[in-house]
C-alpha cells in the first residue's frame, strides 16, 4: 500500500483510464456503490410509478426517491407514452420533469404553489379500478407481508394508488 499522498498522485497518473478496474480502492468502490443504488431505484420506480388523471387531460406521477433519479425514470415513460401529457413530480427536491404529448421532456423547478396545486387529490376512476383489481388478484391464504416489504419496502409506497 502507498502511504504518502505525492507517491499516491503518481500512481493515480499513472492507472489513468483504467481507474475503474481498481475496485480495491476506496473511491472507486464508493463510485460503484453509488451508481448501483442509483441504477436500482430507477429501476424501482420504473415498476412503482403510479399515474394519476388530472381534469384537463395530465398525468401526474409522485415520487420521493432518496436519489435524484426523476430524469433518469423520465426516459423510460417518453419512450412508452410519447403521445401524453404528463408529469413525474419529485416531491422531496420541487423538481418536475414535463412532456407535452408527442414532444421532449423538460426538467423544471417548481415553487410551493405549484406542488400544493398538482398535489389535490382527483377522482379518477381508474383509482378504484385498480384498487379493485389489487385487492382482487390476491390470495388471502398466501399473503406473506414480509417478503411484498423485501420486494417493494414501505417508502416506495407512499404515493401507489393500490396502498392508498
Amino acid at each position: 500500500p502507498i502511504k504518502s499522498s505525492a507517491a499516491s498522485d503518481v500512481y493515480k497518473r499513472q492507472v489513468g483510464g483504467k481507474v475503474t478496474e481498481c475496485l480495491r480502492e476506496e473511491s472507486v468502490m464508493q463510485i460503484f456503490e453509488l451508481s448501483r443504488q442509483v441504477s436500482n431505484e430507477r429501476h424501482f420506480f420504473r415498476e412503482f410509478l403510479r399515474f394519476t388523471r388530472i381534469d384537463p387531460g395530465i398525468y401526474v406521477a409522485h415520487m420521493e426517491p432518496k436519489g435524484n433519479v426523476v430524469a433518469l425514470v423520465a426516459e423510460h415513460f417518453a419512450d412508452r407514452m410519447p403521445s401524453e401529457d404528463w408529469m413525474i413530480i419529485d416531491d422531496k427536491r420541487f423538481i418536475a420533469v414535463v412532456h407535452p404529448a408527442d414532444q421532449d421532456y423538460y426538467l423544471t423547478i417548481l415553487s410551493k404553489e405549484e406542488m400544493d396545486r398538482l398535489s389535490i387529490q382527483t377522482d379518477d376512476p381508474f383509482i378504484d379500478l385498480w384498487k379493485d383489481f389489487f385487492n382482487t388478484i390476491g390470495i388471502k391464504e398466501r399473503e406473506n407481508h414480509q417478503c411484498q416489504r423485501n420486494l417493494m419496502p414501505l417508502w416506495y409506497r407512499k404515493h401507489m394508488t393500490e396502498f392508498q
